[in-house]
């Protein structure tokens, strides 16, 4: 049986994380706008630059990760 009343500390977030949360939001919206656009467009460079952003968090931010250690874990295979 957990401790539902007690609350939990957590560690404030810093500014880099609430950026990357802000640019990860502002991607989704973009991909929505660039797929209910009536412009093509309008809406492919919408698309364009959502993945931008998205390739931009995933290549640099949270969950990049090393080509050497990819190359080293799977060479292998």
């Amino acid at each position: 049986v957990s401790d539902a009343g007690g609350a939990v500390e957590l560690d404030p977030l810093s500014r880099d994380d609430i950026l990357r949360g802000i640019i990860f939001g502002f991607s989704i919206l973009l991909v929505f706008v660039s797929f209910s656009s009536t412009e093509m467009a309008f809406g492919l460079l919408a698309l364009l630059i959502s993945v931008f952003f998205f390739s931009a968090l995933f290549w640099k931010g949270p969950i990049a990760v090393e080509p050497q250690y990819l190359f080293d874990r799977y060479a292998d295979n």
